[in-house]
Formats: structure tokens, sequence, C-alpha cells
């Protein structure tokens, strides 16, 4: 695997297997960490069930492209959340 430099003009680097790997466990644990926020305020009535349902019917669609109202619609509901959480 490689990867572009962070500069342009710099030579491509060589991404090791370790890194890589290291990568994707720090990406599942972060995964995992936030599903457990989101179950946590749940049943602290934090947030609202249709709330998280309409969060994963927007991005449960796999990897693509949204579009830019389901990118506003996507951003006002994640600030939603993020507001009935913290408060």
């Amino acid at each position: 695997m490689s990867s572009q430099g962070r500069r342009k003009g710099k030579p491509e680097k060589t991404v090791t297997i370790g890194s890589y790997y290291r990568t994707v466990s720090q990406a599942r644990a972060n995964v995992k960490q936030s599903l457990v926020t989101i179950v946590i305020a749940l049943w602290l009535g934090a947030i609202k069930v249709e709330d998280v349902r309409r969060l994963f019917d927007l991005v449960g669609g796999g990897a693509r492209e949204l579009s830019d109202e389901e990118s506003e619609r996507f951003l006002q509901l994640l600030d939603v959340l993020l507001r009935r959480i913290i408060v």
C-alpha cells in the first residue's frame, strides 16, 4: 500500500501493514465507543429513538456521496443529537 505525502511534490510513502491494521483497529474502537454512547443516551432518554433512526437512515446507505440536501439534513440532525446529549 502507498499513500500520498502530506505536501505536494513529496514522493509517495509506503504504509506498513502494521500501521494500516492499527488505524483500522482504532477506527473500529471509535465506532464501538460511539455506538455505546448512543445506546447510553437512548437509555437515559437524552435522545429519541426516532432521531437515531433518522440518522442511521441517512448514513445507512453505504459509502456514497451525500447530496447537498442530505448533507444539510445530516448536519442538522447531528447538531440536534449532540445538543440533547450535552445538555
